[in-house]
């Protein structure tokens, strides 16, 4: 809060504009093929090749392995907080629980267990 020339108090609330602004105006994550290929057989045990989606913030790429399994890969955008990044993590947990027969993505953990 603070007290304008007339003593009054004034409440200073940040605008979600430009939250929202940040958020859109972040460009997504710079990861190439290469590296994702990498991070996929570092911590998932598995050789892979990557091929780069279109994503509007985020970096996504579908991982494939050439025996029929295969995965999208996900590198969430700079401006996504932890609390924004579990909300969608708890929103696919809570589709799955309340229609199994929908089908959406399901996270792999890796291969030390997270």
């Amino acid at each position: 809060m603070t007290v304008d020339d007339e003593g009054l108090l004034a409440l200073m609330i940040k605008s979600p504009l430009a939250d929202a602004e940040r958020m859109l105006r972040t460009p997504p994550p710079d990861i190439t093929e290469i590296q994702a290929e990498s991070l996929v057989a570092s911590h998932y045990g598995r050789k892979c090749q990557a091929l780069r989606l279109s994503g509007e913030r985020d970096r996504n790429f579908l991982m494939s392995d050439g025996t029929g399994w295969r995965a999208v890969l996900k590198f969430f955008n700079a401006s996504d907080d932890a609390p924004t990044r579990a909300l969608q993590h708890g929103a696919l947990d809570h589709i799955r629980l309340c229609d199994p027969e929908c089908p959406v993505p399901e996270m792999i953990p890796t291969r030390d267990g997270r």
